[in-house]
């Protein structure tokens, strides 16, 4: 059977429920963006020039903030430019 709520309780059942679908949500998109950073870098490892393979080894990604991730080449940076 369901659960009783009073109308003056009705608003705060709905805040929280509002705030455990946002943190659900928040979590499974900061999970989608990490794993999209990293496949990137990991495309981009595949997919540079080889020819010693310093440059193609050296793409990864970091995080910056929530939900904000950066994909760099920390060994060869100078060269980005020119892809």
């Amino acid at each position: 059977m369901a659960d009783v709520i009073k109308v003056d309780d009705l608003a705060g059942e709905i805040v929280l429920a509002v705030r455990i679908y946002t943190e659900e949500v928040g979590a499974a998109i900061e999970e989608a963006v990490k794993e999209t950073a990293q496949a990137l870098a990991a495309d981009l490892r595949e997919t540079s020039p080889k020819d010693t393979g310093k440059y193609a080894k050296g793409w990864t990604a970091r995080k910056e903030g929530p939900g904000r991730y950066v994909v760099y080449n920390k060994k060869k940076y100078q060269l980005t430019h020119l892809l």
